[in-house]
């Protein structure tokens, strides 16, 4: 001991002791713990950093949620076999090394053969109107990534006074995602035609937020369902990347506050390729609106004798309106023809 510091040796055989406050212990065992002074403890408060990451996923779980979806946990674990009868037997998967069985063999790469499996299972108990979804993570050599899926079968509504009984279609899974989407997101969002293996030609696209692609959704194919051994012929299934939707949507929702000036809406309707999206003449007309148009509305589509067989007859709808004025009859007019001249210049397209 010299003054105040003491120098200690530890024996070999005292691994545990490792660093000084093992030291301190030691000295006030042999000391005896009655001798130390009795203290509070210090407590310091710290601000919690808000994470919005777990804030916007929880608002997309609401959000589906109130659209009359079940959520649903499945295992992170599935087997070659199911990715080869959802259509992803080319998908590269991370293989679990000693895994426990066949049936957990891989860590899953897509949510598709769970909520399949989900699906059976259900169907096979008698279960067959389901409208679930699932958010969790992904696995693939590149690392996780989070995300969620919707899968709808049956049904599109259990109504004992509606006697059709509907099925569920392509555009309540649409709806339903671009609903919980729009609660974290401030727009930008749009649809274009997707080619996804698993699902049916001509009943898929891509969601776009910003130019970037999200995911996808659209009828399963019928091979994949009879793959499964699944008898419902109408199942629609969607799966967007969370992590993509974090970086570009706005956690901080700014109030807008109503028109005050009234809007002026004009229809047109319009004979056009089939392949020709929605999507490409709506994002056209507000590109060329002048600052003046507010919104595109898709109204009706005529697909019969009176119309070309390569074509399709559509019918929109077009709100100009004005922040800070009310608009003149001639002013909307010269706008809206120029609008469909424009339409008609770069579109296959012809006035109905």
């Amino acid at each position: 001991m010299d003054g105040e510091t003491i120098v200690a040796t530890v024996p070999v055989f005292r691994q545990d002791v490792s660093q000084a406050v093992d030291v301190y212990e030691e000295v006030a065992r042999i000391a005896g713990y009655d001798k130390l002074p009795a203290s509070a403890p210090v407590v310091r408060a710290h601000a919690v950093q808000t994470d919005s990451r777990r804030i916007q996923r929880q608002k997309i779980a609401a959000a589906l949620r109130s659209s009359g979806l079940d959520e649903i946990v499945t295992f992170s674990l599935v087997s070659r076999a199911a990715l080869a009868k959802s259509g992803l037997a080319d998908v590269t998967a991370v293989p679990v090394i000693n895994a426990l069985s066949k049936e957990q063999e891989v860590l899953r790469p897509s949510l598709l053969p769970s909520m399949l499996a989900a699906l059976l299972t259900n169907c096979n108990r008698g279960q067959k109107n389901i409208k679930i979804f699932e958010t969790g993570k992904l696995y693939t050599p590149a690392g996780e990534t989070e995300t969620a899926a919707v899968l709808l079968s049956g049904q599109a509504a259990e109504d004992w006074r509606d006697t059709k009984k509907p099925a569920v279609d392509f555009y309540d899974l649409k709806g339903i995602v671009d609903k919980a989407l729009l609660t974290v997101a401030e727009g930008g969002l749009a649809y274009q035609a997707g080619n996804e293996n698993f699902l049916a030609a001509g009943q898929a696209c891509r969601v776009v937020l910003a130019g970037e692609p999200l995911g996808f959704l659209g009828r399963v194919s019928p091979r994949i369902l009879a793959e499964w051994d699944i008898k419902s012929k109408e199942v629609y299934f969607a799966q967007i990347n969370l992590e993509k939707l974090y970086k570009l949507s706005q956690p901080i929702r700014k109030y807008q506050p109503p028109p005050e000036f009234p809007g002026i809406v004009r229809d047109i309707s319009l004979s056009v390729s089939r392949d020709i999206e929605f999507q490409t003449i709506q994002d056209l007309a507000l590109s060329g609106g002048q600052g003046l148009l507010a919104s595109v509305v898709f109204l009706e589509e005529y697909i019969g004798e009176k119309i070309a067989k390569d074509q399709r007859g559509l019918v929109f709808s077009l709100t100009y309106q004005a922040a800070d004025r009310t608009l003149r009859e001639e002013e909307v007019n010269a706008v809206h023809e120029t609008l469909v001249q424009r339409l008609l210049a770069e579109l296959p397209a012809t006035r109905r």
